[in-house]
């Protein structure tokens, strides 16, 4: 398949077509949300060394999202869970947080109350590539990880 940028007419590779898709399918899942409650919040956690996306952050609010960039560390767990249990959207972009620190923040007991609160309350959780894969490891994907062979 042949994607173009919509603007330039320039095709983009592999992994700028999956970030495309990607920003759809949150397009989509936003829209959902934002029918059901007005307004939507979006939490998006990063590490406090690194930069989050930007661009992905742009879309949200372009779209009239309340965009949360939350610094994630090993000390702030609770304050984490307090931005999850009042959010609509949890996005954990690719490449912002080691998977496996993201996915034992997510095991953590206050994030994983935050968690379960956003579930009952129908709010989407949503990983790109290692965020992903912190939702697999933590268990909220709920994918049997030895069927799936790891």
């Amino acid at each position: 398949l042949n994607s173009f940028r919509a603007k330039e007419k320039q095709p983009v590779d592999a992994e700028e077509s999956d970030e495309i898709a990607a920003s759809d399918k949150i397009c989509e899942l936003f829209g959902k949300v934002k029918a059901l409650s007005g307004s939507v919040r979006v939490l998006i956690p990063q590490s406090i060394y690194s930069a989050a996306c930007y661009e992905t952050v742009e879309q949200f609010e372009k779209l009239g999202a309340r965009v949360t960039l939350f610094p994630l560390s090993d000390k702030n767990h609770d304050a984490f869970a307090k931005e999850v249990a009042n959010t609509d959207i949890l996005w954990i972009p690719d490449g912002n947080i080691s998977y496996s620190f993201m996915s034992a923040s997510l095991m953590h007991p206050s994030v994983e109350s935050a968690i379960n609160l956003l579930r009952r309350r129908r709010g989407i959780i949503y990983g790109s590539g290692s965020g992903f894969a912190a939702l697999v490891m933590s268990g909220i994907m709920g994918i049997d990880l030895g069927k799936a062979g790891f």
